[in-house]
C-alpha cells in the first residue's frame, strides 16, 4: 500500500511539474503533507514552499528529464547549461553526474548522496543553479528518499516521470505551452 501511495503521490507532482496550466508543485512532498481521504485518494497539502514554471522553464525540465531517460550526455549537459548552471570549470562528466544525482537517481553505492556531492564541489565548484530548478530536485530527493525508506529500492525519477515528459514533449511538437493538461492521477 506505501509503494502504490507513493507512486500516486511521484505521479502527482510529474503532473504538477510538467502539466501545461498546472497551479505549481509542492515542493515538500513528505508524508506529513500526503493525507488519505476519506475515499481513499491522496491529497498533498501545505503549498508554503511551491514552485510554478513558465513555458521556458518547463520545456528545458522535460529536455532535462528525457535526456536523463535516455542517458543522453550531450543532451543532460546542454539542458543544465541551459538552467544556468556555472561552475568553475564546466567539467561536462561532472555535470552529468550532478544532474543525475539530484534530478534522477542516487550514483553513490555507499555513503550519502550529499556526501557525493560535496565531493563533487572539491572538483568543480558549482557557482550558480537557479532555486526554482533546485525546487524541483529538492521533489525528487525526497522521493526517492521516501521510496528507499519503504522498501522500493533505487527509483529513477526519469522513470516515474516519464509519461509526463513523453505528454509535455508531444505538446510542445505541436506548438503547444510544454505539457498536455493536469488531469486526475490514478
Amino acid at each position: 500500500r506505501a509503494r502504490r501511495a507513493l507512486g500516486v503521490v511521484a505521479r502527482a507532482q510529474g503532473a504538477l511539474i510538467f502539466g501545461e496550466g498546472a497551479p505549481g508543485f509542492s515542493a515538500d512532498p513528505h508524508p506529513g503533507n500526503v493525507m488519505v481521504l476519506d475515499d481513499g485518494r491522496l491529497a498533498l497539502i501545505d503549498y508554503g514552499c511551491h514552485c510554478s514554471y513558465d513555458p521556458a522553464e518547463r520545456r528545458i525540465l522535460v529536455d532535462l528529464y528525457a535526456a536523463l531517460d535516455e542517458s543522453n550526455k550531450p543532451e543532460i549537459v546542454r539542458t543544465v547549461k541551459a538552467m544556468g548552471y556555472e561552475s568553475d570549470t564546466f567539467d561536462e562528466e561532472l555535470m552529468v553526474a550532478f544532474a543525475t544525482q539530484c534530478f534522477d537517481r542516487d550514483i553513490v553505492d555507499d555513503g550519502s548522496p550529499y556526501a557525493y556531492l560535496v565531493g563533487l564541489e572539491k572538483t568543480d565548484r558549482v557557482r550558480r543553479i537557479p532555486r526554482k530548478f533546485m525546487l524541483t530536485c529538492r521533489v525528487a530527493l525526497l522521493l526517492r528518499g521516501l521510496g528507499a525508506r519503504i522498501g522500493c529500492g533505487r527509483l529513477s525519477m526519469a522513470r516515474l516521470w516519464r509519461h509526463e515528459v513523453r505528454r509535455a514533449r508531444r505538446n510542445i511538437r505541436r506548438g503547444g505551452d510544454a505539457a498536455g493538461s493536469v488531469g486526475q492521477v490514478q
